[in-house]
């Protein structure tokens, strides 16, 4: 996913908001369960994202979305036989809100839109 035009913009207090895509989604095993998606930043150096998590089961409509990202790394348990020890270990940064697009140009346009205009009112968010 290599764009010539720049799709990772940062905003204030350690955020960014940027073009995802997903490319994974895992169950959690634990009594509450959960979902744990893992998405690329639209990017050259195409850094992966965490979102979801325990006791979190929204399901996400769709593949590409402009991203809330909070940068640094999660917080994620990694105990044997809960389904954590899967995941990546070199997330880059948390999404917890969400705006879905139809495709990764449409995401890209969208993107521009948040830039200009901020973070639309309707998104999903997920968090704990």
């Amino acid at each position: 996913m290599r764009s010539s035009t720049p799709t990772f913009a940062p905003v204030p207090a350690g955020h960014a908001y940027a073009v995802l895509k997903l490319i994974d989604v895992r169950d959690e095993d634990t009594d509450a369960g959960g979902k744990h998606y893992t998405f690329v930043i639209d990017e050259p150096t195409q850094r992966l994202i965490h979102a979801g998590g325990h006791a979190i089961w929204t399901q996400l409509p769709g593949t590409y979305f402009v991203g809330d990202i909070e940068l640094g790394t999660p917080s994620i348990p990694r105990g044997i036989g809960n389904g954590f020890h899967e995941l990546p270990h070199d997330y880059a940064g948390e999404a917890t809100r969400f705006v879905a697009a139809r495709d990764l140009a449409a995401a890209r346009q969208l993107l521009r839109l948040i830039r200009a205009t901020g973070w639309p009112a309707q998104s999903l968010t997920l968090h704990y």
